[in-house]
């Protein structure tokens, strides 16, 4: 994570909002990830479980950065969010023209005015207005049933999150979903790790060693995390893990992985072990369409090239892949390389419960983008937003009785 931990952030202490079962998780349209637990957990020794959940999520960037449809999946979640966002801006600004305007030029007010009339007073005033006529605006809209503040504020975007998830978890030709490749790939890419790690990088030549420790790992997950192991074992008669991680890299360049990544397997399988990267690598400059695979989306950088994605969360990460000459196959198919990867290509903001952390970040950034990614985590967020919202309006309700004490 390097040492670039970033305790100056106004954000404060991160709230535990993760179920406890759930050790990490990756929020690719705004480069975060979330550990779930203080810093201290991760710099003085993390336990083995930890480290595999962090290197699972850390596997969902690298297929963010290195694939089609991991940036334009994560491209999706921003546009909803950032869509959302200015529009309550723009709502809040169209419906509260003149208090808006006379709380910013209370803002301005010059020092020898401020100590001369009561500013401070007037401000809250103007903010007591400004509240109510936010709270009338969100009672009167429609939250398509959501009972949440978060909802009210900001509303159609837990609708659009929701179909944008749903839209991964679609069985595809041949019954996969890409879901089930998406999250298939990360699992067998932190057994592999966690495998050479134990055993020495030998173990990732040999087919049956190596599906053994998939096999362990997949046991210990539900249904749609193991479907990708399943189907290719079914399809095949011997061990499948050491063409699994190639055929995944490259059916993520397809718009659905899903219905892509077994006919992908047929034919890497027909190379050894040995040379099952290799044959990826060759297999990439020639593949064209698929049978109900969609568009064929090619790299992170293709999809960045051709100006399909407008943010700039991604760029150091893809500017590294530029500059180191690493290709996609390679960071998303060879488990030896995770630990050398380059700083610039893992680009992204830890959130930890006490603190966050930045790799290649400044503090104002990072700042920005775990309020994003916050938002776009919408389940854990609803209940966050509203606690904070309940507690502002607590405070300023402790501070007019506090006044009107101390007028008595």
């Amino acid at each position: 994570m390097s040492d670039a931990i970033l305790d100056g952030l106004s954000l404060g202490p991160q709230p535990q909002f993760l179920p406890p079962d759930i050790q990490a998780q990756y929020e690719a349209a705004f480069g975060v990830l979330v550990v779930n637990g203080d810093s201290a957990a991760f710099t003085g020794g993390a336990t083995r479980e930890l480290i595999e959940a962090i290197n699972h999520e850390t596997y969902h960037h690298l297929q963010t950065v290195c694939s089609g449809y991991g940036l334009t999946r994560a491209e999706a979640i921003r546009r909803a969010v950032i869509d959302r966002v200015n529009a309550a801006a723009w709502r809040d600004l169209r419906d509260n023209p003149v208090w808006l305007a006379v709380r910013t030029l209370l803002g301005w007010a010059p020092g020898f005015l401020r100590r001369r009339v009561d500013i401070g007073r007037l401000e809250r005033v103007v903010d007591v207005a400004l509240t109510n006529n936010r709270a009338i605006a969100r009672a009167s809209r429609d939250t398509g049933g959501d009972p949440s503040l978060a909802a009210a504020v900001l509303p159609g975007l837990f609708a659009a999150l929701d179909g944008i998830r749903a839209e991964m978890w679609l069985p595809r030709e041949g019954g996969l979903a890409d879901g089930h490749v998406v999250e298939g790939a990360a699992v067998a890419f932190t057994a592999a790790v966690t495998a050479a790690s134990l055993e020495g990088p030998e173990v990732l030549l040999d087919g049956a060693r190596l599906e053994a420790h998939f096999v362990a790992a997949n046991a210990l997950l539900d249904a749609d995390y193991s479907a990708l192991l399943t189907a290719a074992q079914t399809r095949f008669d011997g061990p499948v893990a050491p063409w699994l991680l190639p055929a995944t890299a490259l059916a993520m360049r397809y718009e659905h992985p899903g219905a892509a990544v077994l006919p992908l397997l047929d034919r890497l399988r027909a190379e050894p072990a040995a040379d099952a990267l290799a044959a990826a690598q060759a297999l990439a400059e020639e593949l064209t369409g698929l049978p109900g695979a969609g568009d064929w989306l090619g790299t992170a950088r293709d999809v960045h090239l051709r100006g399909e994605t407008g943010g700039e969360v991604h760029d150091a990460a893809l500017a590294a892949l530029d500059e180191t000459g690493l290709d996609e196959v390679t960071v998303l198919a060879d488990p030896m390389g995770f630990g050398a990867l380059p700083a610039p290509l893992l680009s992204s903001v830890i959130r930890f419960n006490d603190r966050v952390g930045a790799i290649g970040l400044n503090a104002a950034e990072a700042a920005v983008r775990v309020a994003m990614a916050n938002l776009a985590l919408r389940a854990q967020t609803r209940r966050r937003f509203d606690r904070e919202a309940n507690d502002a309006m607590a405070r300023w309700a402790q501070g007019v009785l506090h006044r009107l004490v101390a007028r008595a």
